[in-house]
């Protein structure tokens, strides 16, 4: 009997280190961050960071591999809550993958929400002590000079009239001044294609065409995150654009905008920063090209 008693006080103790035991490593396993809920496992697999700021005047662009990682840590440890805020939050903060896949937040300097159910106070601090105002991580991407082969107007889907050397010129000035003002990871670009876009071509709202000498080389992102992404959005694409055609022309909302053609895919824009307009609007270059 006192035999069986010892054997079955050994038992409980073994059973209760078991449960201490099995309780302490359960203790130590984290569950998955944010950035890690949405398969990005480490810092590593970024190439940069780009947050938009309203609040900020542009575009930043954290490609430090150090600050990236800060970036990538404070975003994973956001908290979860119950429920987002009901303010708009103006601002995105966009993390690019090496393979080009990206996972878009919008938050707000006032307001921590991430997505619906995450937020960071301690990231919004950071943007606002170490990132809001620093030259260092501005967006200071800008396209490479045009050359143009041939230019010409366009109406409808067949009339092409090549122009003469003088009006080519014009034009080239003009192409230069919007993508001068165009910011690669900044300005909204989007996927389109041909037929699309001079469908919208008329005699009174025609398009002009240029084609260029030396093909224009940048990387992009390529797609649209709006409405606000509630739960975070994968929307958007890095892309490498070899471009050797631009289309200057009013979208269906009489727009400027401007037209990329890379490998046969086409890709369009209409947001351009003013600070580079020579004070000028995209609307009245457009409109001093109507007589061409």
């Amino acid at each position: 009997m006192a035999k069986a008693a010892s054997l079955s006080i050994y038992m409980l103790l073994l059973l209760g280190a078991t449960i201490i035991y099995d309780g302490c490593g359960n203790s130590k396993a984290r569950d998955p961050g944010l950035l890690q809920e949405n398969g990005i496992a480490d810092a590593g697999h970024l190439a940069c960071a780009v947050i938009k700021m309203v609040e900020g005047g542009g575009d930043y662009i954290i490609t430090d591999k150090a600050v990236l990682e800060k970036t990538y840590a404070l975003l994973n440890d956001a908290k979860r809550g119950s429920g987002g805020s009901k303010y708009i939050r103006p601002n995105m903060v966009t993390l690019v993958r090496k393979s080009g896949r990206t996972f878009s937040m919008a938050f707000g300097l006032y307001n921590p929400t991430l997505t619906d159910h995450y937020s960071s106070r301690a990231f919004v601090e950071f943007v606002k002590t170490d990132i809001l105002g620093n030259a260092k991580y501005m967006n200071q991407q800008r396209l490479p000079s045009l050359t143009i082969r041939q230019a010409a107007r366009i109406e409808g889907t067949s009339k092409r009239k090549v122009l003469a050397d003088g009006q080519a010129r014009r034009l080239q000035q003009s192409a230069a001044l919007l993508t001068s003002a165009y910011r690669p990871f900044g300005s909204r670009t989007t996927a389109d294609n041909w037929a699309a876009i001079t469908s919208l071509f008329t005699s009174g709202r025609p398009g002009y065409e240029i084609m260029l000498s030396t093909p224009m080389c940048f990387r992009t992102l390529v797609g649209s995150t709006e409405p606000e992404p509630a739960n975070g959005s994968d929307a958007l694409v890095a892309l490498d654009l070899t471009v050797d055609k631009l289309v200057f022309f009013q979208d269906a909302n009489r727009r400027p905008s401007l037209a990329f053609r890379s490998g046969g895919s086409w890709f369009v824009t209409s947001a351009f920063d003013p600070k580079d307009l020579q004070g000028q609007t995209p609307e009245s270059i457009y409109n001093g090209l109507l007589g061409l």
